[in-house]
């Protein structure tokens, strides 16, 4: 939740936003964040192959 408790809000104190996000991450359903927190997220995505939640 965002500030406020409100879905959508951009949560307090964040400078920069990156979401990285694999094609094939079922997990990460939503891969653009964009439409929901706003154009200043920067999105990102990656290709992890069969290790799609894979962070490092």
């Amino acid at each position: 939740m965002g500030e406020g408790g409100n879905p959508g809000a951009r949560p307090g104190g964040i400078a920069t936003w990156t979401n990285i996000a694999d094609e094939g991450d079922v997990v990460a359903l939503v891969k653009d964040l964009r439409p929901l927190f706003g154009e200043r997220v920067d999105c990102r995505l990656v290709h992890n192959g069969s290790r799609a939640h894979y962070a490092t």
